[in-house]
């Protein structure tokens, strides 16, 4: 599931960027940019390595600090075995203008995102942007509906699942054609 990272770098010269570099997912996420503190310190919480469509098992991350000439180096790494939580079982049916859709549920979840879009590539931080994008947040329960904008197009649908550590887990990308 998510991970809870305290994050410690310091250097006598200006660290100008402090970052996680997820080299199997060819990722970085900024913590600090633009003159960070000399003793720069950061608890994440929430933080989900699916997003970055890493897979489970070996996980590294890096800590990389560049400075004010542009510099960068590997200060520090994790590694870790890693397993993210699965929403499994996704089905999805159209009748009458409405698609419904259920999945089994996690009992490491709490509550569901529903997202769906009829473009390729949908996920949890684009799906509004898209050909039809919906989101329905915070579902009690393991089934959602919504009308379908476009009987003639496919909906690609990703449900994603909260616990007290933010969005947790995710489904496999589904089809309803």
């Amino acid at each position: 599931g998510n991970l809870t990272l305290g994050v410690t770098a310091s250097d006598t010269d200006v660290m100008n960027k402090v970052s996680l570099y997820l080299p199997n997912a060819e990722r970085s996420f900024v913590l600090c940019s633009n003159n960070c503190s000399p003793d720069f310190q950061v608890t994440i919480t929430g933080f989900n390595p699916q997003f970055a469509n890493e897979i489970a098992g070996a996980l590294r991350i890096e800590l990389i600090v560049e400075d004010n000439l542009g510099n960068s180096a590997i200060v520090d790494a994790l590694n870790v075995n890693w397993q993210p939580i699965q929403i499994s079982a996704v089905s999805a049916s159209r009748e009458n203008g409405v698609v419904t859709v259920s999945w089994s549920g996690n009992s490491a979840l709490e509550r569901y995102n529903l997202y769906a879009a009829t473009a390729l590539g949908i996920t949890a931080e684009n799906a509004i942007e898209l050909d039809n994008g919906l989101q329905q947040l915070a579902i009690n329960g393991t089934a959602a509906q919504f009308t379908d904008a476009d009987p003639s197009k496919n909906y690609h649908l990703l449900v994603t699942g909260i616990n007290n550590g933010g969005e947790s887990g995710k489904s496999n990308p589904y089809i309803i054609s």
